[in-house]
């Protein structure tokens, strides 16, 4: 889960794959991921070498849990 706290300034969290959240300047993206591995994001509006980051996703070990990844995001 990434949540903004940005001060009313936009950014997004934007996968190669997959959903990513849209242009935000407040509330919080989810993403669940369907299997184990790296995934990395960017923000589009500021860059891959201003606001990027990677989600780990390890494998789920039973329980019906699903693996999910997320970081900070200002």
């Amino acid at each position: 889960m990434w949540q903004w706290n940005s001060g009313g300034v936009e950014h997004n969290v934007t996968f190669d794959t997959g959903p990513s959240s849209g242009n935000r300047s407040s509330g919080a993206f989810e993403r669940t991921f369907p299997t184990a591995g790296t995934f990395a994001y960017i923000c589009t509006i500021h860059g891959a070498q201003v606001m990027s980051g990677v989600a780990n996703v390890a494998a789920s070990t039973g329980g019906g849990g699903s693996g999910g990844g997320g970081g900070g995001y200002p």
